[in-house]
């Protein structure tokens, strides 16, 4: 009955988290989507939050996930 909050960093921003020792593997929203319904969970709200850096434009993606029927 309760939920789960995820974020994760997107790929291809200028922070370069696909680059970053303490990211294993940075996957596109689609993909991301895909393995929560493959973990029988619900995607019941997503979005994504930009940040201006010094550096230029990050982004993180959020979800709100539910356990799937």
């Amino acid at each position: 009955g309760g939920v789960i909050y995820v974020e994760v960093p997107a790929p291809a921003t200028a922070a370069h988290h696909e680059n970053g020792k303490n990211h294993y593997s940075v996957f596109t929203s689609e993909s991301w989507v895909a393995l929560f319904g493959k973990a029988g969970l619900l995607v019941e709200r997503a979005w994504a939050t930009s940040l201006e850096l010094t550096i230029g434009r990050d982004e993180y993606w959020s979800y709100i996930l539910r356990r799937g029927a």
